[in-house]
């Protein structure tokens, strides 16, 4: 996204994406960018390689720009039109726009409310026995489940706008607090007499506030430390998405003189000047020497914490955590059937003992990890409880976290660059120094 808050090109694809796939288009193997969907005796195609992207129909190989009586390109085009604006088709009303309903077809039932099958189901569940995990699986959560719990086709509420906004405005993840395990080190000098703070490491959780004192450390908050206490090793905590890409950005990135000169997720980087090539760190020169790191920035929720209106964020290059924290994030999510948001979680910290490449002897580290404070049981019943209180909503979560993955990518500022450049990059930042 660039500094005006403008989505970029690729980005507007990737949005065109989402709504293509919640309106039930799918990729063609043979053809990256080319997504089709059977509309009768016909195909709708959509060619994300085409500019400027525009729907067409497909009968026995021939292309057919014209419209149907039902003006189902018109509608298309103009789901494509707003996707690139951020707003998402619910699933209900991608169903209006891509298929016209055949004669004898069954309408959708209004949602009804909770009926006496879903609540003696509820009632049921909390009897199952702690002594047979076997019971407790994601596939009990999806099938035993009355099908009003796990999936509605009641349309939802649509979101009528009661203002204005600037469409090409795009709200971020608001950012209240950091939790460190970390900070700036005392001051030391260079050979060449350049003053420098290298970083120091915690065994603890400390959450700070976004305001610096006189020395550039973030100052604690207060309120928040006064709940947890100044050796917290664990934090109630939980996540806004499903998805866990969205609770946890990853990237590998390269940062020198406050500025990000390289950014990639393993398979393509962009360089600061814009020029893309391929990114693998098993043979990339500048992973090797450790100026690019893996950078992992967790959003989460504090349940210890005063107030909301947004998150406080965890930020590491430790490939341990990030590799603790994604693996944590997938086995979650699949015990509970894709739920994520809203599940109560601990954040924890813990050493852990490492044989580094070249080193004769273990070193002891300190990982961050998300857990599951209870049982499969426990997580069971949870699961159940949050699917039942957000029937109806899941057509309203696939468009917010849809919108959410630009308000992830939102670019950083030149002062959170730096700050991570001073505690996760010191050989960078020596070296400027020197």
């Amino acid at each position: 996204m660039n500094d005006d808050m403008t989505a970029t090109p690729e980005q507007k694809k990737e949005l065109i994406v989402q709504a293509l796939e919640i309106a039930g288009f799918t990729e063609k193997e043979q053809f990256q960018g080319m997504y089709t969907q059977e509309h009768g005796m016909k195909t709708i195609v959509v060619n994300l390689n085409e500019s400027p992207i525009k729907a067409y129909f497909n009968a026995d190989g021939k292309k057919i720009a014209e419209d149907d009586e039902h003006k189902t390109l018109e509608k298309v085009g103009k789901m494509i039109t707003e996707a690139e604006d951020g707003r998402m088709p619910s699933r209900t009303d991608a169903d209006i726009i891509v298929t016209t309903t055949m004669q004898g077809a069954t309408p959708v039932q209004p949602e009804k409310s909770i009926n006496q099958e879903t609540a003696q189901y509820i009632k049921d569940t909390e009897s199952f026995s702690d002594d047979d995990p076997a019971k407790v699986t994601a596939e009990m959560v999806t099938k035993q489940a009355p099908a009003e719990i796990v999936h509605s086709t009641a349309p939802p509420a649509p979101f009528i706008p009661q203002g204005t906004m600037i469409k090409t405005f795009v709200p971020g993840l608001k950012e209240i607090g950091k939790i460190k395990i970390g900070r700036k080190g005392e001051m030391k000098k260079s050979r060449a007499g350049n003053e420098y703070r290298p970083p120091e490491k915690f065994n603890h959780f400390e959450v700070v506030t976004l305001h610096k004192d006189d020395n550039g450390d973030f100052i604690p908050d207060a309120a928040v430390m006064g709940l947890i206490g100044d050796d917290c090793k664990e934090l109630d905590v939980s996540l806004l998405y499903n998805n866990p890409t969205l609770n946890f950005f990853t990237r590998f990135n390269q940062y020198k003189g406050g500025k990000c000169m390289c950014s990639g997720d393993g398979e393509k980087a962009v360089q600061a000047d814009g020029t893309e090539l391929v990114c693998n760190p098993d043979t990339c020169p500048v992973f090797a020497t450790k100026k690019c790191k893996p950078n992992g920035i967790l959003s989460v929720v504090l349940k210890d914490a005063p107030r909301l209106g947004g998150v406080y964020k965890f930020r590491t290059t430790s490939v341990n955590s990030i590799r603790s924290i994604l693996s944590s994030l997938f086995f979650i999510q699949s015990l509970t059937g894709g739920v994520l948001a809203d599940i109560p979680l601990k954040m924890t910290i813990a050493p852990q003992s490492v044989n580094p490449v070249g080193s004769p002897t273990a070193q002891t580290i300190y990982v961050v990890n998300l857990e599951y404070p209870g049982n499969m049981d426990d997580l069971h019943k949870q699961t159940i409880e949050l699917m039942t209180r957000k029937a109806g909503m899941q057509s309203k979560i696939v468009e917010l976290e849809a919108q959410a993955r630009i308000a992830i990518t939102a670019p950083e500022t030149k002062e959170d660059i730096q700050d991570a450049e001073y505690e996760f990059y010191p050989d960078t930042v020596k070296e400027e120094h020197t």
